[in-house]
């Protein structure tokens, strides 16, 4: 048409280059869509022979050198953030190295817990936590297609382990509950999961417990894990009927549920009594964590405590601490308080407000140290922390995604 000319290629690259600067300074701000430090794992092939399951009770290996340290927690209601930022709080405090956080939660939860990320700005390592907004409906929806559900008073919080494979798009994580503290360096734990993925890679968890023949569903613990999730993927761990062919595959079957006696509409322990059941049914799927990870108030903290002499011999130590007959665990028959875990409570919204807690000799001056503990302390470095949320559309579990997958496929 007369007197209209196109618009100059010149022209054309600055309006280019004025939406690609918006496009990068938004994603300044917010953070990466996915963390850019990790790599989808979703849909990838089983892997080759493994190495020979070990205990699990050694730390060395493989090194971590430039990997970051990846940590899940569940937190679903107001309650259970007010109690999860300790935990939180402790992982940043102790870590000797870069951390990732993945939080599991309700909506609530996330308002809270980045309220307390906003006071810190200069964390001594970089620090990047994302949130995956999940309701109970989804949860419970998951867990049916599974052919599982539970009465347990952990709830759908409780079975959303169970299924944090299917949801976190990364390798490996150390999942860890709320109720309890780091007391030591997280990238200790960290070190062990890389040594099992690396020498063992079909192993698919490792949680502590008191020994194979001593256990029952009450004395293994879903409170702390070393988790391989490409492993979890690839077995799968759960069935879905939307992909009728994991029936046959998964670790969670029905004939799982039958050799193990149990209702897995209402499994003993919840979430606990499912994995139980896998670990009797596939002992060689999973490694035993040394309970120095898990040092149990349900357990009395197997008589470690910190009276008593700080210069205390091995000797003396060994025969303090009560571990049972099985102590293939601890090394040099020792437990260390690697995380304080606050079990077996009743009646308090968070074990770090419980005075009764607060006072008790054998790791009171520890909770109450993390407690208390201000958040902006934690500005001592000049690395970064960041968050990113990820809700609706973007997140589904990976049954779905696969069902879709193959819907596509046939098309």
């Amino acid at each position: 048409m007369d007197g209209v000319h196109a618009p100059s290629r010149k022209v054309i690259a600055l309006v280019c280059a004025f939406f690609v600067s918006l496009f990068l300074f938004n994603a300044l701000l917010h953070g990466p869509p996915p963390h850019e430090l990790v790599k989808t794992a979703f849909f990838s092939e089983p892997e080759g022979d493994a190495a020979p399951a070990g205990s699990g009770t050694s730390t060395s290996g493989a090194t971590t050198d430039g990997e970051r340290i990846a940590i899940v927690l569940v937190m679903f209601g107001l309650n259970s953030a007010k109690e999860g930022q300790h935990m939180l709080k402790s992982i940043l405090m102790r870590a000797s190295k870069a951390v990732d956080v993945h939080v599991v939660c309700s909506q609530d939860a996330v308002t809270f817990i980045q309220s307390r990320l906003d006071l810190v700005t200069r964390p001594a390592y970089e620090v990047y936590v994302q949130f995956y907004v999940v309701d109970q409906q989804m949860i419970e929806a998951r867990a049916q297609r599974a052919g599982v559900a539970t009465k347990h008073h952990a709830g759908a919080g409780g079975l959303m382990k169970m299924f944090l494979h299917e949801l976190l798009p990364i390798p490996k994580v150390i999942y860890v509950d709320t109720d309890a503290f780091f007391a030591a360096d997280p990238n200790l734990l960290w070190s062990y999961l890389v040594n099992m993925t690396s020498t063992s890679p079909k192993t698919l968890i490792s949680f502590p417990h008191a020994g194979r023949e001593e256990s029952n569903g009450a004395l293994i613990c879903s409170c702390v894990m070393a988790m391989n999730l490409e492993a979890m993927r690839a077995a799968p761990l759960m069935p879905s009927t939307l992909v009728p062919s994991w029936e046959q595959t998964a670790l969670g079957t029905t004939e799982t549920w039958k050799e193990g006696n149990m209702d897995p509409s209402q499994p003993a322990w919840g979430d606990q009594g499912l994995l139980y059941a896998m670990w009797r049914r596939f002992p060689e799927r999973f490694w035993r964590l040394s309970r120095a990870w898990d040092i149990s108030a349900c357990r009395g903290f197997y008589h470690l405590g910190l009276s008593g002499a700080d210069a205390t011999s091995k000797a003396e130590e060994k025969k303090v601490q009560q571990l049972g007959k099985d102590t293939e665990d601890a090394v040099e028959g020792m437990l260390f308080p690697g995380i304080v875990h606050y079990n077996c409570q009743e009646g308090e919204d968070s074990v770090f407000e419980n005075a009764g807690l607060l006072a008790r000799p054998e790791f009171g001056p520890l909770l109450t140290t993390t407690a208390k503990f201000k958040w902006v302390w934690l500005n001592r470095g000049n690395a970064r922390l960041r968050t990113h949320i990820v809700q609706g559309q973007d997140l589904r579990f990976e049954d779905e995604r696969r069902a879709e997958h193959t819907i596509v496929e046939r098309i």
